[in-house]
């Protein structure tokens, strides 16, 4: 009988090592706002539960667009720029690379971490 329990604690144990982190990660974006703590170009992000997002830059430009998230990708479209956005999200982080146009037409690309701001206070 002792077998069996702590054969059953471990397998539990080992599911929830294995898709813990993914569990966090699936879970809502929805509504949800997050910044950058790096010196990126994109420094604020709303993720709007209809999909949509609000995105604003270091030069105070914002632009909108829409996400979309599979498993713990994810990706924004960009509305008015040719940018080029994915992520990972990882708990309370979203580890992007964003890849976009200077105004000299170079491209530029930017590792950047953003972090979950609670806007429920």
């Amino acid at each position: 009988m002792r077998v069996r329990v702590a054969a059953m604690l471990l397998g539990i144990a080992c599911v929830a090592l294995l898709y813990g982190p993914a569990a966090i990660a699936a879970s809502s974006l929805d509504e949800t706002y997050w910044e950058s703590d790096d010196a990126c170009f994109i420094v604020d992000i709303y993720l709007h539960g209809n999909g949509d997002v609000d995105i604003e830059y270091d030069n105070d430009e914002t632009d909108t667009g829409t996400w979309k998230l599979s498993g713990n990708r994810l990706g924004i479209d960009f509305d008015s720029y040719d940018d080029a956005f994915s992520a990972t999200v990882d708990g309370h982080a979203i580890k992007a690379t964003h890849r976009w146009h200077d105004p000299d037409d170079k491209v530029q690309t930017e590792s950047c971490t953003f972090t979950f701001i609670d806007t429920s206070i």
